[in-house]
């Protein structure tokens, strides 16, 4: 008897347990200063009415009185629907069915590490309780436990608590992080008309995977780039058909190919290539090897690693399965250089150095490299690189430019995705406005107007 009331006493725990933790995620998912309705509207388009908003709002169930809306999530949760993805647009369910067995496997290794470190740290510290070395241990230990893990502050928290005035550029700052900025207190934004440069995927020709031209064609038309631009630039970045936006000098090139999104063409390149789909796994295999891909970006470019997860869920649905590594700045141009990469992060110049300082490093100091050597015809175009550098006759440079745009295509070297804006978010209280030069990627003091 005894037995059964600690057990029902156990099960009624759990039950409030989980009703408060449940409550409170709820709550504190309300109090955050973006309004999600306003979120969901600007995740498809950059210009938001008053109707779009409350459409949203009732379609998404926030017009319901709040404990309504609560039971509603925790009766979606309990049957595991957990809604659509704003950013890939697919069930969220699904996207974590994808990721849990890699993330199982990085807690299980990390908590193995862990585990062993902490074993070997306290049998140290037992034999060396005495030494000074023992000390050491010991303050190391309580360090790592007594620090939080929030005493990095975020960006935007040191802005909106004034230690910051405003941050600039599109490197250290998402368009989450800016529509979050936008919509607190004595903060304001703004984001440049111009084009700044082009996000860009090279793609390693050289690589056992992406030797055949035909699986090269197949992941530009299994890219969605509108997913891109409207998933995690809330439409700001527009899509980039070409690798260079307009006006940039020598430019002005007719592509032979453009490709556009189409999952059906992808698939039929795929198939063409004897890349067959294994119907348990849902990944393309030939001669018992698996279409897998290594998707290598620099960690320090903010925007990257959302892109690369982006890309990784949109190459599946072809049957393609990509390792996303994120690797700090000098690690990732080394191995990009070494070939150690099948698709990689690599933007445009800014516009006025372009096109000359984009295909230039392409002879010795770029991921390109390795791709262009192990092309039949590769060292025609490194010759043309090297014959633009050596001329002033305009018509030459030009005729030299469309054959490199042309070949760069042709061979699906690049991927264009969207052409990126720079931004800047301040401290209203200070700054009243900011015009942004016709230069990109230029801070220019001038152009703060301060607050009276």
């Amino acid at each position: 008897m005894e037995n059964r009331s600690y057990w029902k006493k156990k099960i009624l725990e759990v039950i409030l347990t989980l009703l408060v933790v449940t409550l409170l995620s709820f709550l504190l998912m309300r109090l955050s200063p973006i309004d999600p309705a306003t979120a969901y509207v600007t995740r498809n388009t950059p210009i938001v009415t008053a109707e779009q908003i409350q459409e949203a709002r009732v379609k998404l169930g926030l017009d319901q009185p709040l404990l309504v809306q609560y039971g509603q999530w925790v009766f979606k949760a309990c049957q595991l629907d957990f809604g659509i993805s704003l950013a890939s647009g697919r069930s969220v369910t699904t996207e974590i069915g994808k990721a849990l067995p890699v993330s199982l496997a990085v807690v299980l290794l990390s908590g193995l590490i862990m585990g062993l470190g902490s074993i070997m740290v306290g049998s140290l510290h037992y034999f060396l309780w005495d030494h000074w070395l023992g000390l050491v241990l010991s303050l190391v230990a309580i360090l790592g436990l007594s620090i939080p893990a929030f005493y990095l502050a975020s960006r935007l928290q040191a802005l909106k608590n004034g230690e910051v005035d405003m941050l600039y550029g599109n490197v250290l700052m998402t368009y989450d992080e800016y529509q979050q900025a936008i919509q607190m207190a004595s903060i304001g934004g703004e984001i440049s008309d111009h084009n700044s440069e082009t996000r860009n995927l090279a793609l390693n020709a050289g690589s056992v995977m992406l030797n055949d031209l035909k699986v090269r064609e197949a992941l530009a038309y299994a890219i969605d780039k509108e997913a891109i631009s409207k998933g995690l630039t809330y439409g700001y970045e527009e899509v980039a058909e070409t690798l260079f936006d307009e006006g940039i000098p020598y430019t002005d090139v007719k592509l032979n190919a453009v490709r556009r999104f189409d999952l059906e063409k992808a698939n039929a390149l795929l198939d063409e290539a004897g890349w067959v789909k294994n119907a348990s796994t849902g990944i393309r295999e030939k001669d018992g090897v698996s279409l897998k891909l290594t998707f290598t970006y620099d960690s320090g470019e903010i925007m990257n690693k959302s892109i690369a997860t982006l890309l990784k869920s949109q190459l599946s649905e072809v049957g393609i399965e990509v390792e996303t590594v994120g690797q700090d700045m000098y690690t990732w141009w080394k191995e990009g250089i070494a070939g150690n990469y099948d698709i990689t992060i690599w933007c445009t110049e800014q516009p006025y150095n372009s096109p000359h300082n984009f295909f230039t490093p392409m002879l010795d100091s770029s991921c390109h490299v390795p791709a262009i050597a192990a092309l039949a015809d590769g060292q025609t175009f490194t010759n043309a690189i090297k014959a633009f550098s050596t001329t002033d006759d305009p018509a030459q440079v030009t005729e030299i430019f469309s054959y490199l745009l042309n070949y760069s295509n042709d061979n699906v070297l690049n991927i264009p995705l969207t052409y990126v804006k720079d931004m800047i978010v301040y401290n209203t209280d200070k700054i009243e406005d900011y015009t942004f030069t016709t230069t990109p990627m230029f801070f220019e003091v001038d152009g703060i107007t301060p607050a009276v």
